[in-house]
């Protein structure tokens, strides 16, 4: 009935089952610091969904504010990686790949957030991840 929402962050994955609530929630989800170099762009997160037909979802992406670079995301295709029962297992859907470049002179430590929601689960996500500049 309900799809999943899969976030990919270069060090691992992270899926989230989806459940229907009654209310809309804002849910936050704290990464890990992460090291990137000035000047770079940075992959920080894979964002995808797909419903029961394994077809996607589209994904709502709001990035946050920063002064020490720009965040956005780009459209690319991941294989999903759900539940081993789960029908869509191993098939492509096309989802945003959440990447961060810092400003060539910002050297230090910062942290950069976004949201996320998906039209098949009533939350939104807010992940905030820290990085160290270097």
């Amino acid at each position: 009935m309900f799809g999943k929402l899969a976030a990919c962050a270069t060090a691992g994955m992270l899926i989230l089952g989806l459940t229907q609530y009654s209310e809309a929630k804002t849910q936050t989800v704290r990464d890990p610091q992460l090291t990137v170099n000035a000047g770079e762009k940075t992959s920080l997160r894979d964002l995808y969904a797909w419903d029961k037909n394994c077809r996607p979802l589209n994904i709502s992406f709001r990035p946050g504010f920063s002064l020490t670079g720009r965040i956005y995301a780009v459209n690319d295709r991941f294989r999903v990686n759900g539940a081993p029962n789960d029908p869509c297992n191993g098939k492509s859907v096309s989802g945003k790949r959440v990447i961060f470049e810092a400003h060539p002179g910002f050297k230090g430590k910062t942290t950069v957030s976004y949201s996320v929601k998906t039209p098949n689960y009533p939350d939104t996500f807010i992940f905030m991840r820290p990085l160290r500049v270097r």
